[in-house]
């Protein structure tokens, strides 16, 4: 191992997250970073998919409606207050 490699750290620690996140900034965020913008100037959905907290699944990906048409909201048990 090089000077400069360091060892891959440990699945869900800190270290994997920010290391996660460094390549996220290298590699996608220069893709994604005009719609990032737009999305924070104000969004209004149209749907609400309502999921359990531990799923695995985004619906804004398997619904191919990313950003601003659908708000996924994630609930423990699939628990949520319907209103009219």
């Amino acid at each position: 191992m090089g000077e400069t490699e360091r060892p891959e750290p440990a699945a869900g620690s800190l270290d994997a997250l920010f290391d996660g996140y460094r390549r996220f900034r290298e590699n996608a965020w220069p893709e994604l970073q005009r719609r990032f913008e737009r999305l924070a100037k104000g969004q209004s959905p149209k749907v609400m998919v309502v999921g359990c907290s531990d799923s695995r699944v985004d619906p804004q990906q398997i619904l191919d409606a990313a950003g601003r048409a659908v708000r996924a909201e994630k609930r423990r048990g699939s628990r949520a207050a319907l209103r009219a």
